[in-house]
């Protein structure tokens, strides 16, 4: 596939950004660098083209599956409880913070020739809440949209040709991986290499294998053991528990019989015993309620009864005349407080009228002084006109005084001054523009001299040497790839080569080895058959039927003539022989199998790679023609023939050529610059004299301003001090008729405070004159109210006129006519309580002339009885009658049950026993008929088990047969393939993955550094590093230094990229940090590498690193920028000159 353009929008520290792979300066640069500072987000534009394509990164990915509580997708309830979680894996964490939206969006051509947009996208809603995240795809060439996950995954899949982890392992180097892998033990090192290499498909299929062997093993055991469980009875012994069961079945139905009848017994002594003692107890009570009728307790109740029935109304009569002689007091205790009140109503009375005697003899006083002050009755009523006017001419006279001062200094200190700095002034700026026109001379005439020549020529000639000299670096840098490409092609072609052979010793050998195992199988199958045959003779069904025949007989399995019988020990013992033969006529067979199919793999693996190396050698031979015509249409710009011997010596010497010419026009523009520095030099002084001249003229106007405007202050000041005396004069003959005081016009304020204060006194007491009239009136008539109604009180109580009490102050209107009210209702109560009393009286007495037996001491006596104690007793009468009555009836009634019990006496009842000895028999049996049911379920039950186990026993038994079958199939496989944890079979792949991995990474090792070469020892992962300078000596990777490790890991990681073949990988690869521990000489061998990169496979190379040398090296390249503390990222893809 080829990366066209890459957008990002909120995608970690990147707000927005857009990277054209198709574009300059990246589209013709075999080479570019990703740089910024850590934390800047070059690790972004990695993760915003994996989210585009997969909906996964690989730092995602690797996170582990557990959650955590962030706020940017979940919301709170409204008790501040967290709702919901996040995984860590889940990619919309990926989102800025504070953006409401993101997406990566990637344009691609595919592996089938048409172009694609992928875009990946996560967003909040109009609640708030963050949506599931969004992936499509859209095919520019027939318009075709797909939204749906699994049809994007499968059109991925197909435009791209690779699955996620295969993409980062083809196009995102895993060079750190590799860097661990040289210095980790066998068990690291097979893990690194499963991750790098997807060999993980064989671990998986190993375990399973290990893991179906064990499971079956388990069942097999489990089987076994519930087999052996079952316990199973002889045929005697299930038929003597049936003969015990049906005589215990006999006796319970023998002793249940027996229980019956003790129960019926015992039931008819109970009622019997019972019904006797239920009649001898009532009548017990019957004699003892007949006693307490018949005393003179009893009696005197009842005679009570009937006196407190009978003087029922009286009773009540005689507690109404006690209620109304307890009234008769409450109002007498009245008629006492009332009197008390109507002698403090007569003291208010009395304090009223003195109070009215003083405020009459006030009110003359007012009106006296009052018209003493008649005179000034008119000044007083204008008095605030006159009072404003007063002031108003006081502030005038000290306005005039004040301005006319002021007038004074003016004139006599700021005038004349202003008038001699605007002199000064002047000559100043007569003296400026002088020195200002000397320098403008001085200007015109350098400006001439740079007129007579000409800067754009010389800058016109430079530019056209720097780009002969520009294509002349292009035609050496055309010329070493030309060189660099044969070279490559001369090495693919002997690489290939040397694979052909290879391949074909391989197949040589694997057809030997098909023969071989073939041999091997057949031998297998011929013993394991007379294994089988032998093994027949020895089961225990064989023994069994050979114990019944005699020496002499016919064999009924083989029909041989049977000369002398063996034992069973014989038996077992003339199987294992053939069973160690088959044994290792099967592992001779199984080692072989595994290394024929080992031989298989190595096969596959060569061929793959012999086809890639033919692909290779093809595109490199298409990149040795075309470095060719790059540099013959380079070399026809120059005018030189691409042909020529000494090409590199004619070069040459034309960029010495073109280098002097650049010096001398240099010189004539280091010249022309100093011409121009001191043409700026003096226009710089002209315009320091213009701006001085310009203070100087700004100063004088300045002053020219404030010379008029103090003498218009001047004016100004005098016109007010006049305007304010004419005021004045005008006001005094307004207010002067109205004043009535000696000299006002002395001291106008003092004059202004005393009108003031003698207008509010004579206010003031006005208006108490009219008061007090006012109140005098209101008292009056007070009085004669409170007058009447002492009048009307005196009517109905005259004994009250002496009552009267000083001191007090009440509201006389409210308190009077509370006082009538309550003075006439204590007499209409105190009238209604006598009639009561006399009417009450005259009841009792004809009660007690009706009733000749009563007194009223009796009378009394009964009225103090409660009714609650009258009600007791009458209930207990009622009560002892009705419980005589029910016990007759108790006591006739058990008699008659009695004889009715008699009747139904069973047959067969002993006379003298008792319900308790019934009882003690009746338990008895029962527990025998208990025991005997116990014993009954225990023997059904074990029948039960006995029938049960016996059909398990069978169904069991043929299912360990067959498992026992399955289980040997999977034992041989896991002999083979099988470990706990499917290590065996996955190293078995990945020694010849491994082998071929290192056999890619050598071919860029020897571009790289010619000194090493890497191999492996068969069936280990670790990697050896064969030294050429040392004569071929092996020692570990993980001895070389920290540069040479980059180197192996830079070409392992190149050799992993090219192992699936160029057909299926992206035009670009990218390569993480690193470069740091390289020399300046190893760094130019890996930057030339892989810029040859795109020659031998058409591929460019993106190195990410923050590396300094770096920048200057790589001339395309895509910067990430912080801006401020925001911590957002700005991307500039520019080249550096």
């Amino acid at each position: 596939m080829n990366f066209k353009k890459l957008t990002i929008h909120n995608i970690a520290s990147i707000v927005d950004a857009e990277i054209d792979f198709a574009a300059e300066p990246i589209a013709s640069e075999p080479l570019f660098l990703i740089c910024g500072e850590t934390g800047a987000g070059k690790s972004v534009i990695l993760d915003s083209i994996c989210l585009a394509l997969y909906r996964d990164t690989p730092r995602i990915k690797s996170s582990n599956d557990s959650d955590y509580a962030d706020e940017l997708f979940i919301k709170k309830d409204k008790d501040g409880k967290i709702a919901n979680t996040v995984k860590f894996k889940d990619v919309r964490q990926l989102m800025r913070r504070g953006a409401k939206e993101a997406f990566a969006k990637l344009e691609f051509v595919g592996n089938d020739g048409k172009s694609y947009v992928a875009k990946w996208s996560v967003r909040f809603n109009r609640n708030g809440n963050i949506d599931a995240e969004k992936q499509e795809l859209q095919c520019l060439d027939d318009g075709n949209v797909y939204t749906k996950v699994a049809d994007v995954k499968a059109m991925i899949a197909a435009a791209v040709g690779l699955e996620f982890d295969q993409f980062c392992r083809t196009s995102l180097l895993a060079q750190g991986e590799f860097t661990k892998f040289l210095a980790s033990d066998d068990n690291a090192k097979s893990d690194i290499l499963q991750k790098l290499t997807g060999t993980d498909i064989y671990e998986r299929i190993g375990a399973e294998i290990a893991q179906r062997r064990s499971e079956l093993n388990q069942e097999i055991l489990e089987k076994k053991a519930a087999v052996e469980a079952y316990g199973l009875k002889s045929d005697e012994e299930v038929a003597a528990v049936k003969t015990e069961l049906e005589d215990l079945e006999k006796n319970v139905k023998m002793r249940s019989e027996i229980c019956a009848k003790l129960e019926a017994e015992r039931a008819w002594l109970d009622d019997f015993e019972k019904c006797g003692k239920r009649v001898v107890e009532a009548e017990s009570k019957l004699r003892e309620i007949e006693g307490v009728i018949n005393g003179d307790v009893f009696a005197e109740n009842v005679k009570l009864l009937e006196e407190w029935d009978l003087t029922r109304d009286v009773r009540e009569v005689l507690k109404s005349k006690a209620l109304l002689v307890q009234e008769q007091a409450d109002l007498q205790n009245r008629e006492a407080l009332l009197k008390g009140e109507f002698a403090k109503f007569r003291g208010c009375i009395l304090s009223l009228e003195k109070e009215l005697e003083g405020m009459i003899a006030e009110a003359e006083a007012l009106d006296g002084w009052l018209r003493s002050e008649s005179d000034k009755k008119l000044m007083y009523a204008d008095s605030q006109f006159i009072i404003t006017k007063l002031n108003f001419c006081a502030d005038e006279q000290a306005q005039a005084v004040l301005c006319a001062g002021k007038a004074d200094v003016l004139r006599r200190d700021k005038l004349p001054d202003l008038q001699k700095m605007l002199n000064s002034a002047a000559e100043e700026c007569a003296v400026v523009e002088g020195d200002l026109q000397n320098k403008s001379r001085e200007v015109e005439a350098v400006a001439k001299e740079l007129e007579k020549r000409s800067l754009d020529d010389l800058n016109n000639e430079k530019n056209r040497l720097n780009s002969t000299l520009s294509l002349l670096k292009d035609a050496e840098l055309a010329l070493q790839k030309c060189d660099e490409s044969f070279s490559a092609f001369n090495n693919l072609t002997k690489d290939r080569t040397e694979h052909e052979a290879a391949l074909n010793d391989l197949a040589e050998q694997e057809a030997k080895l098909c023969k071989v195992v073939a041999g091997l199988e057949a031998d297998v199958k011929q013993k394991r058959t007379v294994f089988e045959k032998v093994r027949l003779c020895a089961e225990d069904l064989v023994k069994s039927l050979r114990s019944q025949l005699q020496v002499g007989d016919e064999c009924p399995v083989c029909g041989q003539k049977i000369a002398f019988l063996k034992t069973d020990e014989a038996f077992a013992d003339s199987v294992k022989p053939f069973r160690v033969e088959l044994d290792a006529a099967e592992e001779r067979w199984r080692k072989a199998d595994g290394e024929h199919k080992a031989l298989l793999a190595a096969l596959v693996v060569k061929g793959e790679a012999l086809e890639v190396l033919r692909r290779k050698e093809m595109a490199a031979s298409a990149d040795v023609d075309a470095a060719k015509k790059s540099l013959a249409e380079v070399c026809s710009q120059l005018g030189v023939e691409p042909e020529e011997t000494r090409l590199k010596e004619s070069m040459a010497l034309m960029a010495g050529n073109v280098s002097e010419s650049l010096k001398t026009i240099d010189s004539q523009l280091v010249e022309m610059s100093s011409l121009q520095n001191g043409f700026a030099k003096l226009q710089k002084e002209k315009d320091a004299k213009s701006d001085e001249l310009n203070k100087f003229l700004s100063k004088k106007n300045k002053l020219e301003k404030d010379l008029l405007s103090c003498e218009g202050e001047i004016k100004s000041l005098d016109d007010l001090s006049k305007r304010c005396s004419v005021n004045v004069e005008r006001t005094f003959g307004e207010i002067a008729p109205k004043i009535v005081y000696e000299g006002w016009a002395d001291n106008l304020k003092i004059t202004a405070e005393k009108l003031k204060r003698d207008a509010a006194i004579y206010e003031s007491n006005a208006k108490r004159k009219e008061v007090q009239d006012k109140d005098c009136e209101l008292k009056s008539a007070l009085l004669q109210n409170a007058k009447t109604a002492v009048s009307k009180i005196y009517a109905d109580f005259p004994d009250w006129n002496t009552a009267c009490l000083d001191g007090y102050m009440l509201d006389v209107n409210s308190f009077a006519a509370q006082l009538l009210a309550d003075v006439s209702s204590l007499k209409t109560k105190m009238a209604a309580n006598f009639d009561g009393r006399e009417r009450a009286e005259r009841e009792i007495v004809a009660f007690l002339e009706n009733n000749k037996g009563f007194s009223m001491e009796k009378l009394e006596a009964v009225a103090v009885k409660k009714a609650d104690f009258i009600e007791k007793i009458r209930l207990r009468i009622a009560e002892l009658q009705n419980d005589r009555i029910a016990l007759l009836g108790e006591v006739n009634g058990g008699k008659l049950a009695l004889d009715g019990l008699n009747k139904k006496r069973p047959e067969g009842l002993q006379d003298n026993i008792s319900v308790d000895e019934l009882a003690a028999l009746i338990k008895a049996e029962n527990e025998a008929v208990k025991i005997c049911s116990q014993q009954i379920g225990g023997k059904k039950n074990w029948l039960e088990t006995e029938e049960r186990n016996r059909t398990l026993f069978a169904e069991k038994k043929l299912e360990l047969e067959k498992l026992a079958v399955l289980f040997d199939k999977w034992e041989r496989l896991n002999k083979m393939f099988g470990t706990n944890r499917g290590k065996a079979f996955n190293k078995i792949a990945q020694s010849y993955v491994l082998q071929e991995l290192l056999s890619c990474a050598n071919g860029y090792l020897r571009t790289l550094n010619a000194r090493y070469e890497l191999s492996c020892q068969s069936g280990s992962l670790g990697i050896l590093v064969r030294d050429m300078y040392l004569g071929g000596t092996l020692r570990p990777g993980n001895t070389l230094s920290g540069g040479e490790s980059f180197i192996v890991s830079l070409a392992l990681a190149l050799g992993l990229s090219s192992l699936g073949g160029a057909r299926i990988t992206a035009d670009i690869i990218f390569i993480d940090e690193g470069f740091g521990t390289l020399s300046h000489d190893y760094l130019d061998s890996v930057l030339g590498l892989l810029e040859r990169l795109h020659g031998i496979g058409g591929k460019k190379v993106g190195v990410i690193s923050h590396v300094d040398v770096l920048r200057e090296r790589i001339p395309a390249q895509i910067q990430l920028n912080k801006k401020g503390a925001s911590g957002a990222s700005e991307i500039v893809v520019r080249r550096l000159m």
